[in-house]
């Protein structure tokens, strides 16, 4: 891209198990009385390493592992499937979002009203922040290529911008549950409105 970026996607294909080297192995005849001859036909790629064992059937029944099939081979192989990287090979990425408050100017506070019975006293009010973390679940090119094993090496931009969600204050009574509902103008300012539920 011209500033630096790159797009990326990732996308799982089956194939079907296959093997370099073709062998076929059969019998002059699909069966024979004991005591009679048969002929035994071997036929492989030039390199290849072939062997013949000869076993009673039963143990394939009852030990259906010992039959080399092609899953069997494949399922012997050390990595079968890439994903991920080592703890030593992901790059730490501090959260830029924790040294981002939003300044207090910017922020419109609306409080609800609240009706209280006359004999009832006010609740102390007190100032909070909460913060909202930036979202993990991140569909950028790092994490797409860290997900099919691949260490990506470039000065490109390869990480999703930070959306980060501003250090939200306000005043109000200590309650047990706060539900806060987010509107975004045109503006970028950030209205507040927060519902209370007493104690």
């Amino acid at each position: 891209m011209p500033k630096g970026e790159l797009v990326a996607d990732s996308m799982d294909f089956p194939i079907r198990l296959c093997l370099n080297n073709k062998v076929s192995l059969r019998f002059s005849s699909l069966q024979e009385l004991p005591a009679e001859k048969t002929t035994l036909t071997l036929q492989a790629h030039p390199g290849s390493m072939c062997s013949v064992r000869a076993i009673d059937q039963s143990v394939l029944l009852l030990q259906k592992e010992q039959e080399l099939t092609v899953d069997s081979v494949y399922s012997q192989l050390p990595v079968q499937k890439l994903s991920g990287y080592s703890y030593d090979l992901v790059d730490a990425e501090s959260d830029p979002c924790k040294l981002l408050p939003v300044p207090e100017d910017e922020i419109e506070i609306i409080e609800p009203e609240l009706e209280l019975a006359p004999d009832v006293e006010p609740a102390s009010r007190a100032k909070r922040s909460f913060y909202f973390p930036e979202d993990d679940q991140k569909n950028d090119v790092y994490n797409i290529f860290k997900g099919i094993g691949i260490k990506i090496v470039t000065n490109s931009d390869i990480r999703k911008p930070y959306d980060c969600h501003p250090v939200v204050y306000y005043t109000g009574m200590f309650y047990s549950l706060l539900l806060i509902s987010i509107l975004i103008d045109s503006r970028a300012r950030n209205i507040i409105y927060c519902t209370l539920l007493q104690h």
